[in-house]
Order: C-alpha cells, then structure tokens, then sequence
C-alpha cells in the first residue's frame, strides 16, 4: 500500500502525465482510506482548474454570491495583494510574545 508521501507525489503527477494501469490503481486503494490525500487531491484538481480558468482570463470579475470578497483583477492585472487586509478586526486573544510564561485570568 502506498504511503502519504507517495500518494500525493502521484495525486500531483495525475495532472502532468497519465498514470500506469498499477499507479491508478494503489492510488484509488489509498484514497478511499486516507481522507487527507483525497481532500489533497481534490485541492489539486481545484488549483489546476482555478489557474487553467485565469490564464484563460474567463473568470468571473465579480462575486456572484453578493459576498464581501474582492473583485478578480481584468484580464492581464495582477490581483491587489493588499485586498481586503485592513478589514480584519484586532485579535481578542493578548499577544503572549513579550512574556509567554505570564498567567491570563
């Protein structure tokens, strides 16, 4: 039985290149057990498809969902790194880096 490790070498090769008959096969017996590469490999096939949809430019430029997420960039522009960073509130939790030893009531 393949190990993670190799399982999702192979969840990354499937998008490059076909797969042997017993790759295709130890692959499907390890992913209807391991929860973890499958959901690696639907997030591979996710990202590939994602970028495919970009570099295609046929994505949409604006949330459909009425959601407050950021609207994709045009065509040929590169998404706004800053986007929708100040809009996180400041952490409840106190910062224990000064003094990691000290005692929160």
């Amino acid at each position: 039985m393949l190990k993670c490790r190799e399982a999702t070498h192979l969840l990354s090769e499937r998008l490059e290149r076909d797969l042997s008959l017993g790759e295709r096969m130890s692959l499907q017996v390890h992913t209807l057990i391991c929860s973890g590469c499958r959901n690696f490999g639907h997030q591979m096939t996710a990202l590939r498809v994602i970028s495919q949809t970009y570099a295609a430019g046929t994505y949409e430029a604006e949330p459909s969902d009425g959601s407050d997420t950021p609207p994709t960039p045009p065509a040929g522009q590169a998404p706004n790194p800053d986007a929708g960073v100040g809009d996180i509130e400041e952490d409840p939790i106190p910062d224990q880096a000064a003094d990691p030893h000290k005692k929160i009531d």
